[in-house]
């Protein structure tokens, strides 16, 4: 119990079922179930959709304690917009200035 609210966040979440089915792989996704099945362990997950295709899915226990959200790609005019949202933190960070034609390249090169 924490006095906080707390949301576990796993990235590649694929490598938890039999760790990502390396040979002698701990499969953690077993340890995780019960409490998520309880309701006391709040989780968000992230994998590709091939991976979650290939070994998530496949785990029908642990694959409906989760909801899908597919969050898609950003085209090049939404990449900009986010770009422009993070400007100032990068600028502040690493102390250079970010005109608008370096976002808009940044973002349809990265397309």
């Amino acid at each position: 119990d924490s006095p906080h609210p707390v949301i576990l966040f796993i990235d590649e979440a694929h490598t938890l079922i039999g760790a990502g089915n390396q040979a002698g792989g701990l499969d953690v996704s077993n340890l995780i179930k019960p409490a998520l099945a309880r309701g006391e362990l709040r989780t968000i997950a992230a994998t590709t959709w091939s991976e979650y295709k290939k070994y998530v899915e496949k785990d029908a226990a642990l694959s409906r304690r989760f909801q899908l959200v597919n969050v898609g790609e950003p085209d090049v005019e939404q990449a900009t917009v986010i770009l422009r949202g993070l400007r100032s933190v990068y600028e502040k960070a690493h102390g250079v200035l970010i005109d608008e034609e370096a976002l808009q390249a940044a973002a349809s090169l990265s397309a």
